[in-house]
């Protein structure tokens, strides 16, 4: 698997703190890596230190094979495109001249406005100017631009942030469609954390400036699959109960786990007709938002 970031230790000190702290993450071609942390955790700073905003302290990373140090970063940069908070976007110009001057700064051809323009659902808005845009199309502007380099890697901080609900399914669908589409390949930080389910395929977590874990889809599906718990007075009777109603319980302290929940009141008669009492029943249904506050110990 290709690995378009890896970073590797990487330390960024500001004065006297320590903002990332060794930290060490990959993100393989193909992901949708959602990179999870409290705000003031320090995904901002990672971001803009692999964007070339600012330098690191100490470690180093790599864009496509090419190190931080080494003459050919900059060429590996224009593979990258960086959205830090909101779109650097010309506001008293509309789509179509904002896509124009990004087109001339970057050498490409006017020719691909309106199919970005489309792309980002924004072909109609004429010669509307940027400021008098919803929060929602700046950012679907904003990415438009973005796209006019042809990027391979899209590293983007909290572009879900203040959008209504209307505003975040419309970022998340235009997303998925360039990941598919266009074949990008997409760091996206939040701390929206029931969003970045709905489409992550890799996570990292970070907290206090560190990486605290690195997460697959499956992995984290394992982890936050829902399963219930149960307490009997006759554990031996319950099992062979449990098996014929087509459950596969898991011992486990004086009762069993099952995966997915029970059909209650179905159990309680099997187990009454056989003379076995359930004296306990909890349900676990682990979010990303409690997986993660699980992690750091802490409230989000």
């Amino acid at each position: 698997m290709e690995a378009v970031l890896q970073i590797d230790n990487l330390v960024k000190n500001y004065k006297q703190k320590t903002v990332l702290n060794s930290v060490s993450m990959t993100v393989n071609r193909g992901d949708i890596y959602g990179f999870v942390g409290k705000n003031g955790a320090g995904k901002t700073t990672l971001i803009r230190v692999i964007s070339g905003l600012t330098n690191a302290s100490d470690g180093s990373y790599s864009l496509f094979g090419v190190k931080n140090t080494e003459r050919g970063i900059d060429d590996a940069r224009k593979k990258v495109c960086t959205m830090v908070e909101t779109p650097a976007l010309h506001l008293d110009l509309s789509a179509y001249d904002n896509m124009k001057l990004q087109c001339l700064i970057t050498g490409r051809p006017f020719s691909c406005i309106d199919e970005l323009l489309r792309f980002v659902n924004l072909s109609d808005t004429g010669k509307k100017k940027a400021k008098n845009f919803s929060l929602g199309m700046r950012q679907r502007l904003g990415i438009a631009v973005a796209l006019v380099n042809e990027p391979e890697l899209m590293l983007l901080d909290e572009p879900i942030n203040g959008l209504d609900p209307e505003g975040i399914r419309q970022i998340r669908e235009l997303l998925l469609k360039m990941h598919e589409e266009k074949k990008v390949t997409i760091l996206i930080s939040s701390h929206i954390l029931s969003e970045l389910s709905l489409f992550a395929t890799r996570y990292g977590f970070i907290d206090s400036g560190n990486i605290i874990k690195e997460a697959t889809i499956e992995e984290i599906r394992e982890a936050t699959k829902e399963n219930c718990y149960i307490e009997v007075d006759d554990v031996a009777v319950a099992d062979k109960l449990l098996r014929e109603l087509g459950y596969e319980p898991v011992s486990k302290e004086k009762g069993f786990v099952i995966d997915g929940d029970i059909e209650l009141m179905k159990v309680c008669a099997t187990f009454a007709a056989n003379n076995v009492r359930l004296t306990k029943h909890v349900r676990n249904d682990v979010d990303l938002e409690n997986y993660f506050i699980n992690l750091i110990g802490g409230a989000l």
